[in-house]
Parts: C-alpha cells; structure tokens; sequence
C-alpha cells in the first residue's frame, strides 16, 4: 500500500489538530483487509497518538490514558468490538 502515497501526508490531510507537530515518522500496520496508519502528535495538552485508516481516512486521537486503557480489554472485547463494528451481531 505504501508504494502509492506518502504516509505522512496522508496523515495530516483532513485532520483538524490545531497547533500540533508531528514527531517522527510514521508506522503504517497493515493486512489483507486494511490498513491504518499511526503517528505521535505533540500537543498544547500534551502527547497523543493518531490513527488513521488509509482505505477510508477516518481518524482518531488517543491520549496515554486511552492507549493504557485498550491494553487492559481481553480478546473477547476486541471481537464483540468487531462483531458491532462490522454489523454482524
């Protein structure tokens, strides 16, 4: 996926951070059915990941508090998660 576009670039269009930098480079973590990208963000209320899925550009910020927060759900969580997501519940 990453041979058609600049990660970076991807990650900053559409994405309304006022006053934040992104720091480093970003991590593109993908598979046969998507693919998102990640990147730290540097903010006036401190440090945050984004994520952003490639296919469809939709995005999210997570502070160290959400992020410490998905390390605590167990596998179960993370498929009724999908199961929701994907419509199949």
């Amino acid at each position: 996926m990453s041979s058609y576009f600049e990660p970076s670039d991807f990650l900053k269009q559409g994405v309304d951070v006022p006053d934040a930098a992104f720091v480093g480079e970003p991590i593109v973590v993908a598979n046969e059915f998507t693919a998102v990208a990640l990147q730290k963000v540097a903010m006036r209320q401190g440090e945050r990941v984004l994520l952003k899925v490639m296919p469809d550009g939709s995005s999210l910020l997570l502070d160290a508090m959400q992020l410490e927060a998905i390390t605590r759900l167990r596998p179960e969580d993370f498929s009724r998660l999908l199961a929701r997501n994907l419509g199949v519940e």
